[in-house]
């Protein structure tokens, strides 16, 4: 009669343990779960910084290979503001350093846009995917090299519109800056050309274009004076 009791007993003794126990260690296993997703949050964030210094790092060692501009001269800025809804960064250089408006700002891998606004130690760049930004490009894959104006899309692309109807370009060809203007050299590259449209009711030839330079990824960019 008093076995079944002990053998009650005992259980419930042990469940009670047991829960008493899980009770107990519930705050450590939660402390624990908290330290594993810190520990990854840390390598994530590491990693991208690690893939963004690498970046900037290979930027610097193209942008040590630049040709000499003749008559001119690169003021390194950074970047301290980017506002894509206005096409628009804003740079850490202004007056005080030569910096006017109409300049072009390049970074390693080609023309970033023009300064449009400029203060004592600041100033703003409209992007070259602005509409409102019209530079002279040529597609220098060519020769001769078919020339036209290059407009932004207010998105992520590039439009350029030919003057030659008949002008030569391809899928997969370079865009570069023309050097017409006393202020953008020439042989800035732009961008690659994705696609030719023809407009047989307008009588013209476009070609969208996708810039070189990725927007997110600005840091360090060249004023040219």
């Amino acid at each position: 009669m008093t076995r079944p009791l002990a053998v009650f007993g005992g259980r419930a003794s042990d469940a009670g343990f047991d829960l008493f126990r899980g009770w107990n260690q519930a705050g450590s296993l939660v402390a624990e779960n908290r330290r594993l997703a810190e520990q990854q949050l840390s390598a994530t964030m590491y990693r991208e910084q690690i893939q963004r210094l690498d970046g900037e790092v290979e930027s610097l060692r193209r942008a040590l290979g630049f040709p000499d501009l003749p008559g001119k001269r690169r003021v390194p800025a950074q970047v301290i503001g980017f506002f894509p809804r206005d096409n628009r960064i804003t740079l850490d250089v202004g007056a005080s350093s030569g910096v006017v408006r109409g300049q072009p700002v390049q970074n390693a891998d080609g023309l970033v846009g023009l300064v449009q606004t400029v203060g004592p130690s600041e100033c703003q760049v409209l992007l070259l995917t602005s509409s409102s930004s019209v530079v002279g490009a040529i597609d220098s894959s060519r020769n001769p090299p078919p020339a036209g104006l290059l407009r932004g899309d207010n998105g992520t692309g590039l439009v350029m519109t030919f003057k030659d109807l008949n002008a030569p370009a391809q899928s997969g060809d370079t865009v570069m800056t023309t050097g017409f203007s006393d202020r953008i050299p020439r042989g800035i590259p732009i961008g690659r050309i994705v696609q030719v449209i023809d407009d047989p009711d307008y009588g013209s030839r476009s070609a969208t274009i996708d810039p070189l330079v990725s927007l997110g990824t600005l840091r360090e960019v060249w004023v040219i004076e």
